[in-house]
């Protein structure tokens, strides 16, 4: 699927969140979320970990890019687990926007 990690971040009024002046993007909450530890990452295989690590490089590049579906199960787990239900819910609008075109959501 292809998703665009520069997808703005909206509130409920559809105006971009901010992180101070910059834009609040899909890129930022996946890498906040990828990066930052959370109960049971101490659990985690090198191997989950450095999936982590990839798909955070990825988000950080920007731009649209395809991930497979186990990526995108991967970033909804992790923003799920880090966030409040209005970023998950943009989060999620904008992933699975990407995996069905009939979806009328604007992403950017």
């Amino acid at each position: 699927m292809r998703i665009n990690w520069d997808a703005p971040i909206t509130d409920l009024a559809g105006n971009e969140v901010k992180d101070g002046a910059k834009p609040v993007t899909l890129a930022t909450v996946a890498c906040n979320a990828l990066i930052g530890v959370m109960p049971g990452d101490d659990k985690l295989s090198a191997k989950d970990k450095m999936a982590l690590y990839r798909l955070a490089v990825s988000a950080t590049d920007g731009g649209e890019q395809h991930l497979d579906v186990e990526q995108i199960v991967i970033l909804k787990d992790r923003i799920a687990n880090a966030y409040n239900a209005l970023i998950v819910g943009r989060c999620f609008d904008i992933l699975e926007q990407a995996g069905d075109p009939k979806r009328n959501i604007k992403a950017v």
